[in-house]
């Protein structure tokens, strides 16, 4: 009676182990979560169970002491449950049915931890974060010149801009994919520094490159003195110009149509 009962067991093993019910292998785990025996709706479902409440139903972006709360389904923030448990399933048919016997056999023995990851759609919180950045990110001020002590400049300080960084911001939301998902993130903002400091100012504008002067006494009046008004409704606008290397000047760009509607005589 014994050999028949053990052979009985052996067979009814052996047969349980190549054949395929459709259900994870014993061992197997995702997120520290028993799976094995389970079919995949079983799986899914006792995941979410004990799993769902460590994803926030919002991301709650911040910067500049401002805050925008984004639903998970606005930027397609889930836990990816249909991957690991598709990596759960493969791996409990590994090869032919020999190698399928042998691997449910190891991992009744060892089990086998399947990775579960957070998920979103990149582009949809990209486009989010580009519609943000204006009321975060500001442009640089270049210091200028707005008058002259003799020779002197006086010098408008220069004013660091910022930029937002929609990928890096993107990388702390995901936060790695891992469980739990952050509730709040700080968008990375990045100082943009202006281009022309006071010190290059005061550095570079030390010297009279050049002069000119016209002689109006042959005008008469009163183009005499509407000419010297429209100069001196021009020169305000050239004051402070800075040009890199290379830039190119527009005198009509600067002073625009001259046209009485616009002041001139």
């Amino acid at each position: 009676f014994l050999p028949i009962s053990l052979a009985t067991f052996a067979v009814g093993a052996l047969g349980a182990l190549f054949h395929d019910d459709g259900r994870l292998a014993d061992g197997l785990y995702i997120q520290d979560v028993a799976v094995g025996g389970l079919t995949k709706g079983e799986a899914r479902e006792r995941l979410g169970q004990l799993l769902g409440s460590r994803l926030p139903a919002t991301l709650t972006l911040s910067a500049a002491g401002r805050q925008w709360p984004v639903p998970n389904e606005a930027i397609g923030r889930k836990i990816d449950y249909d991957t690991a448990i598709e990596a759960a399933y493969r791996a409990s048919r590994q090869g032919g049915s020999v190698e399928r016997a042998q691997r449910r056999l190891a991992l009744s023995r060892q089990s086998e931890q399947v990775p579960l990851s957070v998920a979103l759609d990149a582009a949809k919180l990209g486009e989010r974060l580009r519609q943000m950045a204006p009321a975060v990110a500001f442009e640089p001020h270049n210091a200028r010149v707005i008058g002259f002590t003799g020779t002197w400049p006086q010098v408008a300080q220069a004013r660091n801009g910022t930029r937002l960084d929609v990928a890096k911001t993107i990388d702390r939301a995901l936060d790695g994919g891992r469980l739990p998902a952050p509730a709040a993130v700080d968008m990375a903002i990045d100082s943009v520094p202006a281009k022309v400091t006071e010190a290059s100012l005061r550095r570079d504008l030390n010297t009279t490159l050049a002069r000119f002067t016209t002689n109006m006494s042959h005008y008469a009046s009163p183009m005499k003195e509407n000419r010297r008004f429209n100069v001196d409704l021009c020169l305000p606008r050239f004051r402070g110009i800075v040009l890199g290397p290379g830039d190119e000047f527009s005198f009509n760009g600067v002073i625009g149509e001259r046209k009485e509607s616009q002041g001139f005589k």
